[in-house]
Order: structure tokens, then C-alpha cells, then sequence
């Protein structure tokens, strides 16, 4: 059984806007003058990537595997590593911040608080993202399923 944790996009907010607009602008080309049909397909496949293109997580319990991938609607790119090397199952909390600067000089920034499960080795010094969630408490939950599952401890976060 595998399970598919999808996580942040890859592009922040900016330049997703930017996406959407490229993928409109591309339509609108194609349609209005179907004689620049290059231009209009080049917009539309770069606006898409830009707005829709997503990192996650795989999970594969039978063989202890998990592939870390960049994709975009059902293409998954990544490579799938085996887990062995790591024990624990943990949660931490992370403080996310993303800015951004128009040319006028005004700052935009977003913040965030997660909290993430991860796959950490026995000192907890390799870390191997999983999922991020909102709340403590689901991602406490999660995270013991997830160990049960690929039969890891679940463990408070502690480097030696």
C-alpha cells in the first residue's frame, strides 16, 4: 500500500500568480490568434508548470521505501530510498517564512507555523521529511500510524 503526502508548491505565492497569468495569457493567445500557435502552447505549458507544480511524499509500506518527488498533476518525478537507516518517527515545530519585494520597495511575507513529521536516525541527526501539518495534535497522530505502519518507534525529538 502506498500513500502520497503531497506538500508545499514548489514556487511560492508570486510566482504562482505569475503561473496563472502565463496559463491565461497562453489560452487567449491560442484562441484569439490561432496563427501564433507556438507562442500560445510555450505560455500555457510554462504558466501551468509554474502554478501547479508540487513537491511530496511517497510512502511505500510493504518495502519500507519512500520517494521524495517534484510533480505536476500525475507525473511524479523522484527516486525511491529505502529507510532502514532511519529508527524514529518524530514531530517538530517549524517557524516558515517566505518574502517577497515589489519594485516599489514594499514587502510582502508570509509566515507560517508547522508541524512536521519526519523519518530521524538513532541520533536524530539525518532527518528525512515526511508531512507538514497545522495542528500538534493530528500531526502527533499521524506520525504513530506512520510508525506503526513501517514499523518505526515513534519518538520525541532528542540529538545525541
Amino acid at each position: 500500500m502506498k500513500t502520497d503526502y503531497k506538500l508545499e508548491y514548489l514556487f511560492p505565492l508570486m510566482f504562482r500568480i505569475i503561473g496563472v497569468t502565463l496559463t491565461i495569457s497562453g489560452v487567449l493567445l491560442l484562441v484569439t490568434f490561432p496563427y501564433r500557435i507556438v507562442g500560445g502552447i510555450s505560455l500555457f505549458i510554462i504558466g501551468l508548470t509554474m502554478a501547479f507544480t508540487r513537491k511530496g511524499v511517497i510512502l511505500e509500506y510493504e518495502n519500507k521505501k519512500i520517494k521524495e518527488y517534484i510533480g505536476l498533476f500525475f507525473i511524479k518525478l523522484g527516486k525511491w530510498k529505502s529507510i532502514s537507516t532511519y529508527t524514529d518517527v518524530s514531530v517538530l515545530m517549524m517557524n516558515i517564512k517566505s518574502t517577497g519585494f515589489s519594485r516599489t520597495g514594499l514587502e510582502f511575507t508570509e509566515r507560517s507555523k508547522v508541524y512536521r513529521i519526519y523519518f530521524m536516525d538513532e541520533n536524530h541527526r539525518e532527518r528525512l521529511r515526511v508531512k507538514d501539518f497545522e495542528k500538534m495534535e493530528i500531526a502527533i497522530s499521524n506520525a504513530k500510524v506512520i510508525a506503526k505502519k513501517m514499523e518505526k518507534t515513534f519518538a520525541k525529538y532528542n540529538p545525541k
